[in-house]
């Protein structure tokens, strides 16, 4: 045969393996005494010099005979186990395993062949097609190719396949080529881990095989391996791609290195876009790996890092995170037209340099979009939204006062147009959220050529009257503030262009600055506040809602509130050593008084539920004062005269027409020469400037004039003292306070404060202290004690004295007053100034020298007064120049002056009080160390009065006489219409007291202080002190005062000790029996008594306690010399002797209805006051209970007997009740009553005429008690509807005048009257009606109580007023008198 013989040449590679003991055990039935086998691998060497990049066939597997293909390219020889028919290896075999795991080591053999295969061949005797001539390069390329690729074996032979390339990656070394120092190329053969591969040549250009071997040790593998070899199975044996990490540290390496990188130069541009180049190819080249996304991160955050940035118009490089804040952007579109600001503001945006993208573009145009992907990745924004731009850029850089303060103004203002453009006037409802943080960033150009941002404290911009804003706060003109305004660059500039084209375009701009808060205004912001309930508002400043929120609202709601800070700014003074700017607070007044009407919605708040406000109903619940309200009210900027500045709530301004207007110089008052207000409603109800003058304030700056009381020490003083009557004197005797001012000024002040019911109480309180001005030049004066005056002088010796500055002297004050009817009533009844002078004035003329007419009136004075007054001792102590003593005892035949006049003491029936002797025996050494301890009276005062205690013996009798005498002589005995209660005698030592009132603890506890002290200050300390030990006393005994005695640390000596009374029986004398019969009065005895001069006098005032009847009613005006009470006398009297009864006065007897008046010294001088020696009385006037009380609804009258069916309750203040002031009408004031004529009313008969018939004369008086209320209320409300409902006949309804006053809004009054001749009977009659009816009508149910006389002029009326509740209070009090049926 000629066909040419083929001969192929094989490189085989053979091993012996040992067959281990175990293995050889296990399958000695199968392979018998096998101890060795035969492996082998054999590759052809046929296609060794083709630079093909196509792998040799496949080869099947050899089990001595050829098997299927298992993928590999070459062939495996071993005794593998098969089946029968011989198609494939056993799987699941020992033998066979164990024979694949011993030719993993094949390969390596098969290695070591290779690499010295073309001396092999050169020494090989067999003629082969090879080229002797072939190179390591190309041996190791053609052994590579012989690798299996990815899933190209069968999965028997996996494990084969890993553990060969493993065994493999050890020891097989790669070529690669370099540069020696001659700068050839060499070929070195390096282990695959120093092997990096990369296809493109450019990326092997830009880092070159020497950054790679000097900063990694790693080379580049061979060029003809890249090409023609697999890189999977390089990456197998060991190769690694290019990674980023390593570039990203390059590049860092480098820059460190390089400072100059910082400087941004075109070559460092292109450098940067080449590393960037290789940054993304090996991004892209690792992207499939596993962990390729954590990886990358960290490269792009580490690159953030790296300043290989450039920006435009800038010479330095940057790092991304330098901007990380502020976003760099891309180059913008330049074929896209932008408004002017808008460009301006994309100009200013931080962009990167187009050098770096035009030289990628240039030179890498297919990796351009990859790169600027990666750009985006590292935070570069690629995107022109003008909202990001805003977000990103304009509000970082209006922060940021270093950024901002390097831009140019055209930009700043561009700035506020774009977002005014692109942003709020787009979607102005979506923007309205953000607009809280614009308008603490946005930057504004002011007037004055510099931009300020409203977020900085203190700084508020207004509008000009260029934006149209006519309300400006331009038009003030400030000498020493000047406000902040916008400039007019914002219009003049943007005026002309596209966005403000019309009118209308600038008024949307206006309302765009007024919610940056620029506005034509004072700056007044919006707040709203949520609450979940009412329960949030106690540590607010909207805790006083509280009372009336929680009535209207159970849910969430929100607080609406306007507030100013600027104007608080305004009216603050930043530090103690500045002052506010008075003319701004002229300006800022007269400003807000001109625009009220336009700002006035910021005064008012409201609130509202959230819930309505979440669906849009904004409709408020309830409104409420704003902050900026409270602010105006709670600062010190209204102007007043002087050039002050005072509270809105201090100031007054005063119509000229306001009775008040007097007091302008005294309050501080509104500078109307600087300031015209027009505005009622900002005036009063915004500021709360006042326009009337209040008594409290008169009151408040009489008791600081006088007293020295600042405002609040004085209502404290008030409040601490309010149980007491009469508040004691804190100051010496010897204060005196000046005071600059006329007396015809101090005129108007008391009539003033006497015409308030408050401020007249007030007064009355503190007349113990030094209220009375006395002019001492035309301008100044000086405030006395009440003590130090009296009203008048009835003979003109003291008004000529010059005793001003003598404090021991009075002044006589009623010339000074004009003899004012007012003031007359004021001082003598409500100051208790003595109407004339006492003993004690007269007495020290005596030592003056005086003309001797004037001496002798002198005496004549002090004998009269000295009886009068019982002031004997007085007289006798007192020293007086001893020649006149002489004449005078020579004259009148007196051995010794000071027993002149001698005190005698007439009693009936004595009886000893043990009840008194007894508590007092056990009080009275407590009594001392209160007194001493507190240094209330002096040592020698508590020695002498030792020694009266230590005899004292209390008596009760059933009368009282008092008379004085000289010698044997009587010359003044005491009215009989008037009998002591008490008496306290010091010579004999005995208590005297009444029996009828001998359980009265008023009575006995006023006696004994009059006794002990003289101070009226004292007496009301020592009162509350007895009172307690009583009640002590009366609760527990006398266990309780000893245990007070154990706290006593003083052991004060001589002690009080009043003797234990011992009870003894004594016997009472008879009893007289009261008639029972009426007495007949005759005809002729009724005209003699109407002729017979009234016995009417004025009462003098006890001391008013809680016990004794403190209810003193008071009211103005009322009468001078006239004191209103509500004592209650005893119902029933004790019968009395029938010689006592005889000694009466006649006239006394001679009607039903008339009691007996009290008489004394104290009634001709006016004094109200209380004893002045210790052997004064306290007096009490016996009464009966006024037939006239009985209602005349319920009285009948039947055949044969007088029946009463139902118990009349009775309204009375007994002794118990606490105190109350009722309205009380003095018809001697009133001007419409003619005092001259006695009453008349029509169809009805004389008063005097009815007096004999019980029944007809109660109809009559409680007719006449009607009409006279009736009269009086339509002269007091002439325009109200007054209707007299018994009139014409009597209706039977529970009251007798019914009244609607339209002034006060139809304000209803129901009045029942009742009428007494009783001038000081206070206890009356109702009807169960009458008792139903005030009940159901609390506030306006009033009880007229008339103390009816013949003169008109000496009636007075008594409103009782809001019964139900002053019988809830127990000012009041109901009784019931029951009555039995009695025969004709």
């Amino acid at each position: 045969m000629n066909r040419p013989v083929i001969s192929n040449l094989w490189l085989v590679v053979k091993k012996q393996i040992e067959v281990p003991a175990n293995i050889k055990e296990k399958l000695r039935d199968v392979k018998g005494n096998v101890d060795s086998t035969i492996i082998a691998i054999a590759f052809p060497l046929n296609g060794i010099q083709d630079s093909s990049l196509s792998s040799p066939p496949t080869q099947p597997v050899f089990a001595y005979l050829p098997l299927c293909s298992y993928g590999f390219r070459f062939i495996l020889q071993g005794d593998f186990e098969v089946p029968a028919n011989r198609q494939e290896i056993l799987h699941d075999n020992l033998w066979n395993e164990w024979l694949q795991w011993k030719m993993t080591c094949l390969l390596s053999l098969a290695y070591y062949q290779f690499r010295h295969l073309p001396d092999l061949l050169a020494s090989s005797t067999f003629h082969t097609q090879i080229n002797y001539q072939i190179t390591p390069i190309q041996t190791i390329k053609f052994f590579l190719k012989f690798f299996p690729l990815q899933n190209e074996s069968k999965p028997f032979f996996n494990k084969f396949v890993d553990e060969s390339i493993k065994s493999l990656a050890g020891i097989i070394k790669l070529p690669v080529s370099r540069q020696n120092e001659k700068e050839e190329t060499i070929i070195d053969w390096v282990a695959p881990s120093q092997c990096i591969i990369v296809q493109y040549a450019f990326i092997r250009k830009i880092l070159s095989q020497d950054l790679l071997l000097s900063h990694f040790n790693s080379y580049y593998v061979h060029e003809q391996l890249m090409q023609e070899c697999n890189e999977q199975i390089l990456l197998k044996l060991g190769c690694r791609q290019l990674d980023f990490s390593d570039i990203t540290q390059l590049i860092e390496t480098s820059y460190k290195q390089k400072e100059q990188q910082h400087i941004k130069t075109t070559s460092a541009v292109e450098q940067i876009a080449q590393w960037l180049v290789c940054l993304d190819y090996s991004l892209q080249q690792q992207r499939q790996e596993i962990n390729f996304k954590a990886r990358e991160s960290d490269t792009i955050n580490k690159l953030k890092q790296l300043k290989i940035i450039p920006l435009k118009d800038q010479s330095q490089l940057v790092s991304v995170n330098e901007f990380d804040k502020y976003p760099i952007s891309f180059p913008w579109e330049k074929s896209i037209k932008y408004s002017k600001h808008l460009k301006l503001v994309l100009d200013d945006i931080p962009t990167i340099d187009e050098q770096l993208l035009n030289f990628i573009e240039d030179k890498y145009p297919r990796r351009l979009d990859s790169i600027k992907r990666l750009l985006q990745n590292l935070g570069i924004n690629k995107s022109h939204n003008i909202r990001e731009i805003y977000l990103q850029h304009m509000l970082p850089v209006m922060s940021d006062q270093t950024r901002w303060s390097l831009k140019s103004e055209s930009v700043l203002i561009a700035y506020l147009l774009c977002i005014y453009e692109y942003i709020y006037s787009q979607k102005s409802d979506l923007f309205e959220n953000e607009l809280k943080i614009l308008k603490s960033k946005v930057l504004i150009k002011t007037r004055d050529n510099k931009f300020v941002s409203l977020g900085s404290p203190d700084v508020v911009v207004h509008l000009t009257l260029k934006y149209g804003c006519k309300d400006s706060l331009e038009s003030l003109r400030l000498s020493n503030y000047q406000f902040i305004f916008i400039s007019d660059d914002y219009y003049n500039e943007f005026c002309l262009t596209e966005l403000f084209l019309k009118s209308h375009d600038v008024h949307s701009f206006v309302i765009f600055l007024k919610k940056l808060n620029i506005n034509d205004f004072l700056q007044v912001d919006l707040n709203e506040t949520r609450f979940i309930g009412v329960q949030n508002l106690p540590d607010t400043k909207w805790a006083y809602l509280i009372p009336k929120l929680s009535e209207m609202i159970h849910e969430p709601f929100i607080i609406q509130d306007f507030c100013c800070e600027e104007f608080n700014k305004f009216v603050t003074p930043s530090d103690a050593n500045q002052t506010v700017d008075h003319e701004l607070c002229v300006q800022l007044l007269q400003y807000l008084d001109r625009h009220y009407q336009y700002v006035s919605h910021y005064f008012a708040g409201s609130v509202m539920l959230v819930r309505g406000h979440q669906y849009g109903q904004n409709t408020p619940i309830k409104g409420i004062e704003s902050s900026f309200t409270l602010s105006v009210r709670q600062h010190a900027w209204i102007p007043v005269v002087g050039d002050t500045l005072f509270k809105p709530s201090d100031v007054y301004l005063l119509p000229s027409n306001s009775p008040t207007y007097a007091f302008r110089r005294y309050i501080p008052h509104l500078d109307e020469s600087k300031v015209s207000l027009k505005s009622l409603e900002f005036i009063h109800n915004i500021l709360g400037i006042k326009s009337q003058v209040k008594h409290r304030t008169i009151f408040e700056l009489f008791m600081k004039w006088s007293c020295n009381l600042d405002s609040q020490s004085l209502w404290d003083l008030i409040k601490q003292t309010e149980t007491l009557d009469i508040i004691p004197c804190t100051l010496p005797n010897t204060f005196r306070q000046s005071c600059i001012d006329t007396i015809e000024n101090l005129r108007l002040i008391y009539a003033f404060l006497a015409s308030n019911d408050e401020t007249r109480r007030f007064l009355s309180r503190f007349r113990l202290w030094p209220i009375i001005f006395i002019p001492r030049k035309q301008n100044t004066g000086d405030f006395l004690f009440v003590q130090q005056t009296f009203w008048t002088d009835p003979i003109s010796l003291l008004s000529t004295q010059d005793i001003i500055t003598d404090s021991n002297g009075r002044i006589p004050i009623q010339s000074y007053y004009n003899d004012d009817s007012i003031l007359n009533i004021f001082f003598l009844e409500i100051l208790h100034v003595e109407l004339h002078p006492t003993i004690d004035d007269y007495l020290p003329l005596l030592s003056v020298d005086q003309d001797i007419n004037k001496i002798w009136l002198i005496i004549q004075i002090i004998t009269k007064l000295a009886a009068e007054q019982n002031k004997q001792k007085e007289v006798q102590g007192f020293s007086i120049d001893t020649n006149f003593q002489e004449q005078f005892c020579s004259l009148f035949d007196i051995e010794n002056l000071r027993k002149v006049i001698q005190t005698k003491v007439h009693v009936e029936n004595e009886q000893s009080s043990t009840h008194l002797a007894e508590f007092y025996h056990c009080s009275i050494d407590l009594i001392q160390y209160f007194l001493l301890s507190k240094q209330l009276i002096s040592a020698t005062h508590s020695a002498d009065l030792s020694f009266v205690f230590a005899r004292m013996h209390f008596v009760c009798v059933d009368r009282i006489d008092l008379s004085y005498c000289y010698g044997t002589d009587i010359i003044k005995t005491e009215s009989k219409n008037y009998n002591k209660d008490t008496y306290i005698d010091e010579q004999s030592s005995k208590f005297y007291i009444l029996k009828k009132f001998e359980h009265s603890e008023t009575r006995y506890i006023d006696a004994m202080i009059n006794f002990i002290v003289e101070d009226e200050g004292i007496r009301s300390q020592l009162l509350s002190y007895i009172k307690k030990l009583l009640q002590q006393y009366q609760n527990e005994g006398e266990k309780s005062l000893a245990m007070l005695r154990t706290n006593c640390t003083e052991n004060y000596e001589p002690k009080w000790k009043i003797p234990k009374e011992i009870k003894k029986d004594v016997p009472s004398p008879p009893a007289i029996e009261e008639k029972t019969e009426k007495p007949e009065i005759t005809r002729d005895e009724i005209e003699q008594l109407k002729d017979m001069p009234s016995t009417r006098r004025n009462r003098i005032p006890k001391k008013v306690t809680d016990e004794d009847n403190t209810s003193q009613l008071t009211c103005f005006p009322a009468k001078a010399s006239t004191i209103e009470t509500n004592e209650i006398p005893e119902s029933k009297t004790k019968p009395k002797p029938k010689d006592s009864t005889e000694r009466e006065n006649p006239s006394s007897n001679a009607n039903s209805t008339n009691e007996y008046h009290r008489e004394s010294g104290d009634y001709h001088r006016g004094n109200h006051e209380h004893g002045i020696s210790k052997n004064k009385t306290t007096e009490h006037t016996d009464e009966n209970l006024d037939k006239n009380e009985l209602n005349k609804d319920e009285i009948k009258q039947s055949k044969g007997q007088f029946v009463q069916p139902h118990a009349p309750m009775t309204f009375s203040n007994t002794t118990s009740l606490p105190p109350v002031n009722f309205e009380c009408i003095s018809f001697s004031t009133l001007p419409y009553i003619d005092s001259s004529t006695s009453p008349v009313i029509d169809g009805l008969p004389s008063a005097d005429s009815l007096r004999p018939i019980a029944t007809e004369t109660d109809l009559a008086t409680g007719r006449q008690g009607e009409q006279l209320v009736f009269g009086y209320l339509k002269w007091k409300y002439p325009n109200a509807d007054i209707n007299w409902v018994n009139q014409e006949v009597e209706s039977g309804k529970p009251y007798d005048i019914h009244m609607i006053i339209k002034s006060e809004n139809n304000r209803e009054e129901f009045i029942e009257v009742k009428t007494t001749r009783s001038y000081d009977q206070n206890t009356l009659a109702v009807s169960i009606g009458e008792v139903e009816y005030l009940l159901n009508h609390p506030l306006n149910y009033y009880i007229y109580r008339v103390y009816y006389a013949d003169k008109i002029e000496l009636s007075t009326i008594k409103v009782i007023s809001t019964i139900k509740t002053n019988l809830l209070n127990k000012h009041l009090k109901l009784s019931m008198t029951y009555e039995s049926k009695q025969n004709d």
